[in-house]
């Protein structure tokens, strides 16, 4: 995975498990000094005394981190029970589970715990005999030294994998490790403490989940859901979009029955454009319009898309603040959109049709942005718009609306990271079926990131990785990505971070995603851990 170089002490393995199905790696970097504290514990039976220790630092956005180690000085592998070792938080909801299988030596990382100043984090060892053990950590404990602190740190707390319904993201926000200021890479929260999530029902439960949140329990109405319930009924759409209690996420672990999984909604991302449009003499599309002329209705007309209506689906149209006239009725008046609004346009005197406007207060307008360079390049198309940017279901119904509003050319700038990258998504079947009737096309400035990215068929090393917080006796299996060079198998794949930065790592791989056809989704589980040379997650 190549990201921008500042240095490398860091890599990338990709392992294999059981049921799971997407999983993305958000990082955030920061270099922080510290030293460790560390609290014996007995064993007994034979087993000599096992030390569980526990260093924490400040990570920033209000998050601490603790992080637990361990010195086993017997010869062999420890292994407790299930149940043998829990992680809770002083003020969290949830348990969640300790390192299992302790190795012989020092294990200096053994596991990570994000945490709030107020909060403290426990960590409890129950013995094959039965003896407890127990370290705690919290804003007070000594600071962690430099062999034992990392660089690369999430932006919000938690363990990496979660069974829980809500998952690791959403899990921690509501239980308040997500931060001061929530990553708006993850999170769309409003002024009302609701964030924007997608919940994938059951099979055939679709229906019934919509029921579940307008019921009393949880008291959501029409206005709480990004697209209207009817309409997600209609037309059988996977996923249920919606604005919902941040207090409340941790209730939808308990409607197994009903739902597969929940997940924040991600925000789309944008491939800017620029209203300066260059293109236009580039392709020399302004030699067309001088040079050629087309008959239409028996009139001679030059070739600038007059019998061309063009669809535009982007963030917003007319949305950015304004003081007297809105931006959308200035550009008409200066002539750079078509309409009759102001001073009009008097030469292309259709207006835009909207179709679908942001609902939100504020946005950045970029769909007007796009039109600026259509307009410019093509000025007798009429032009129509559909806002797609808050979920791929809204994008799906995006390209039917502009499909039935009449139009031949449909163009985006939109890319939606959950959306599948191995075959054709619901997404992909809509733009197929509005490409499928004779004359119609479809164009998507939607960013390439093929240079940032690795694909390849999961090679299976023979063994279980050596790391620190993977068992031997599991059957936990790495990708290969190459031969080291004494002919070993190679299970990193090195990339590169710049300090102060974040990142946002996806994956997917080719087999069924529930969330586009309602399915029980992938049968087998990959997941990104991110080590460094010792092999410390």
């Amino acid at each position: 995975m190549k990201i921008p170089p500042f240095f490398s002490t860091n890599a990338l393995s990709v392992f294999l498990k059981s049921n799971f199905l997407i999983i993305s790696f958000i990082l955030v970097m920061s270099i922080l000094p510290q030293a460790l504290s560390a609290q014996k514990n007995g064993g007994g039976n034979g087993i000599k005394d096992m030390y569980l220790r526990s260093c924490t630092e400040y990570i920033g956005n209000g998050i601490y981190q603790a992080t637990f180690s361990y010195e086993n000085p017997n010869k062999k592998e420890i292994t407790v029970s299930e149940d043998g070792s829990i992680v809770v938080s002083s003020k969290g909801n949830k348990k969640s589970k300790g390192v299992r299988n302790f190795k012989p030596g020092n294990v200096k990382k053994a596991f990570i715990k994000q945490f709030r100043e107020d909060e403290s984090v426990e960590w409890t060892v129950i013995y094959p005999n039965g003896k407890e053990h127990v370290v705690i950590a919290n804003a007070n404990s000594s600071h962690c030294p430099d062999d034992v602190s990392g660089f690369i740190f999430p932006v919000y707390g938690g363990d990496g994998k979660y069974d829980d319904l809500i998952g690791s993201k959403l899990g921690s926000l509501a239980d308040g490790t997500a931060g001061e200021n929530p990553s708006d890479l993850i999170y769309q929260i409003d002024n009302q403490q609701r964030v924007l999530i997608e919940i994938v029902p059951n099979t055939n439960r679709t229906g019934d989940v919509i029921n579940r949140l307008q019921s009393s329990f949880y008291g959501l109405t029409t206005g709480n859901f990004l697209i209207d319930p009817a309409d997600i009924l209609a037309n059988n759409l996977p996923t249920v979009d919606v604005s919902f209690p941040i207090n409340r996420l941790n209730d939808l672990n308990k409607e197994f029955e009903l739902i597969n999984f929940v997940r924040p909604l991600y925000q789309s991302l944008q491939n800017k454009g620029i209203t300066t449009t260059q293109g236009d003499g580039a392709q020399k599309t302004d030699a067309v319009r001088d040079a050629y002329r087309m008959v239409i209705n028996g009139e001679i007309v030059p070739v600038d898309g007059r019998g061309v209506k063009i669809g535009v689906i982007s963030d917003s149209y007319d949305k950015e603040p304004f003081t007297q006239e809105s931006k959308a009725t200035v550009d008409v008046g200066n002539r750079d959109l078509p309409g009759t609004a102001g001073i009009g346009n008097p030469d292309y005197p259709i207006p835009v049709d909207v179709v679908k406007e942001f609902e939100g207060p504020i946005a950045s307008d970029e769909g007007r942005a796009m039109m600026h360079i259509i307009h410019d390049i093509v000025p007798g198309a009429e032009l129509a718009f559909y806002s797609g940017i808050e979920s791929p279901r809204e994008f799906e119904l995006g390209v039917q609306g502009l499909d039935l509003a009449g139009c031949d050319i449909i163009v985006d700038d939109i890319t939606f990271i959950t959306e599948p990258f191995f075959g054709l998504g619901r997404v992909s079947a809509a733009i197929q079926n509005f490409t499928g009737t004779e004359g119609n096309a479809y164009f998507s400035s939607a960013g390439n990131f093929g240079n940032d990215g690795y694909q390849s068929v999961f090679n299976s090393s023979s063994t279980t990785p050596a790391t620190n917080f993977l068992s031997s006796a599991t059957d936990t299996r790495a990708h290969v990505f190459g031969t080291n060079d004494d002919g070993s198998p190679d299970v990193y794949r090195r990339f590169r971070v710049e300090g102060g930065k974040v990142y946002m790592i996806v994956l997917q791989w080719d087999e069924p995603l529930a969330s586009q056809e309602n399915n029980l989704g992938a049968n087998s589980d990959l997941d990104i851990y991110v080590v460094d040379d010792q092999g410390r997650l």
